[in-house]
């Protein structure tokens, strides 16, 4: 199996071992109740700036361990917000990228202003309302992951007052994420079978995301210089561009944030 095969299977078993347990369905629905009283924070609007999407993400299976020690998730996200990030995404998967919905949570309590997203691999309803339950304002929907389900959980993420990024790699998936009602549309430069990242995966994706569609840049930026190619490369410019790996790995995120911003 490839990593995204064995990440899938990990989650479902998860799911499986979740959803079945009373006592932690109960405590869900409690936290649910009073989650839904907060409305959602809006994906942000397109900016003449570079608008970022900044990732907590402590472990990645290609890059290793990318937190430091004493750094701790929300401290993280609020560096990124004083930085100039508008919105944050969050790994909350637990055994490959060492996520959890608590970091979700923590992070939902320090930083109020900004979008969050929680970004996992999700194909059920029950992990959407995990995501409203523990803080998300927006939820990541892998496209080659959920197959046919794309349209009802983009519509239950919806119901909830939240908004959905659907990832795609593939013609075919931007063609399946339009079809089924997506507003957000993101190219994963990454290929997540064969974790080779090529950043003219969105250069040659762009063109098929409708201009009233908002197209966001995922994975491989490095350097500003990555973001001055793609916005010269693209037929159409990105309107957010979500970071990770280099923001982690850099020991000022703040002055990493603002030189990504201002490329």
């Amino acid at each position: 199996m490839n990593l995204l095969e064995n990440i899938s299977t990990s989650v479902k078993a998860s799911f499986e071992e979740k959803s079945k347990d009373f006592e932690y369905r109960r405590a869900l629905n409690t936290k649910f109740a009073r989650a839904v009283e907060r409305p959602c924070i809006s994906f942000p609007e397109r900016d003449w700036q570079n608008t970022l999407i900044a990732e907590v993400k402590l472990n990645s299976p290609s890059g290793g361990r990318l937190a430091k020690e004493y750094e701790n998730p929300a401290d993280i996200a609020f560096a990124y917000v004083e930085g100039g990030a508008q919105a944050i995404s969050v790994l909350t998967e637990p055994l490959f990228f060492e996520g959890n919905l608590k970091y979700l949570e923590e992070i939902r309590f320090r930083v109020k202003s900004v979008p969050l997203l929680m970004k996992d691999f999700v194909f059920d309803e029950f992990q959407i309302k995990e995501g409203r339950a523990y803080g998300a304002d927006g939820i990541l929907l892998i496209a080659h992951l959920v197959g046919d389900e794309l349209s009802d959980l983009i519509d239950y993420a919806d119901s909830l007052g939240m908004w959905a990024l659907v990832e795609t790699h593939s013609k075919d998936e931007v063609e399946a994420a339009i079809s089924a009602g997506a507003k957000i549309i993101g190219v994963n430069n990454r290929d997540l079978e064969t974790l080779e990242v090529d950043l003219d995966a969105s250069v040659n994706l762009c063109k098929y995301i409708p201009d009233n569609l908002v197209f966001v840049v995922e994975s491989g930026i490095t350097y500003p210089e990555d973001i001055r190619y793609l916005k010269d490369e693209c037929v159409r410019k990105p309107d957010a561009y979500l970071v990770g790996t280099s923001l982690m790995m850099s020991e000022d995120k703040e002055k990493k944030l603002k030189e990504l911003i201002e490329a």
